[in-house]
């Protein structure tokens, strides 16, 4: 329950990061603006300007809302740094979710009579818009940093071998989930079916420090310790919070004062 509780807090974060970022904001100004004047599917001869305004940016931000969380949900699962794959899948995925109700909404609002499109004209529309708004996402996003090789006398973990060439990156922490070790690292994260002890073993020559019976830290990543409801946390570089446990308090306070 607790593992389950931590993944969908780290899914929340990651939603809020999506719908928060400058691309989802800026693609919900420019279609609304867009759609309440052009009146497209019939809107524009079946409603006036001022309900236009009002239910054109209504369901583009449901639906980037939405939209956003089957994104991450999706992302979470195809672990491809390609946006073509996950784009299409979620595409389809929207329109199994958004056709019905716009189109019910629509002709509910239009009446029966309204020249507004039918189901599979809306499908379309569901389809090409939200792959569009997955390019436009990814052309605004922020290019990710590029990092730097290893010098040659700093050698990477031998944990840090074990993963996918493009996996293989600085060290950022460890955690466990069932009986896999999660790696997380500049890069991202991959999971190695192993003893979290060995796991520990092989993180030499990065300086870190078992916090938690499930969850070790690399020094150099650590942001700050912070208290809340009683509990130690260490807040990390990347922005994810590693708790504490009563165990490892003293090891962390001496390494962390504060």
């Amino acid at each position: 329950m607790t593992s389950l509780f931590k993944d969908w807090k780290r899914l929340l974060e990651s939603w809020k990061r999506v719908v928060s970022a400058p691309a989802a904001i800026v693609t919900w100004i420019v279609l609304s603006i867009l759609t309440t004047l052009a009146g497209p599917f019939g809107s524009y001869e079946v409603f006036p300007l001022a309900l236009r305004a009002i239910y054109w940016p209504t369901l583009i931000g449901l639906g980037l809302l939405i939209g956003s969380a089957v994104r991450v949900l999706i992302e979470e699962r195809i672990c491809s740094r390609s946006i073509w794959p996950a784009s299409f899948v979620i595409a389809a995925i929207n329109v199994v979710l958004f056709t019905p109700p716009l189109t019910l909404i629509t002709h509910w609002l239009g009446g029966s009579a309204s020249p507004v499109p039918n189901v599979w004209e809306f499908a379309l529309f569901v389809f090409v818009g939200s792959v569009g708004v997955g390019a436009v996402r990814n052309v605004m996003a922020d290019p990710p940093a590029e990092t730097p090789p290893p010098a040659p006398e700093e050698a990477l973990p031998k944990l840090i071998a074990r993963l996918p060439d493009q996996q293989q990156a600085p060290l950022v922490r460890l955690s466990v989930r069932d009986h896999y070790v999660v790696i997380h690292t500049s890069q991202g994260t991959d999971t190695l079916l192993m003893r979290f002890a060995d796991a520990m073993a092989e993180t030499d020559p990065v300086e870190g420090l078992q916090v938690h019976r499930s969850h070790w830290v690399a020094a150099a990543e650590v942001a700050e310790p912070v208290r809340r409801g009683g509990r130690t946390l260490l807040v990390m570089k990347d922005g994810s919070e590693v708790p504490v446990s009563r165990g490892f308090q003293a090891a962390v306070s001496e390494r962390w004062p504060g």
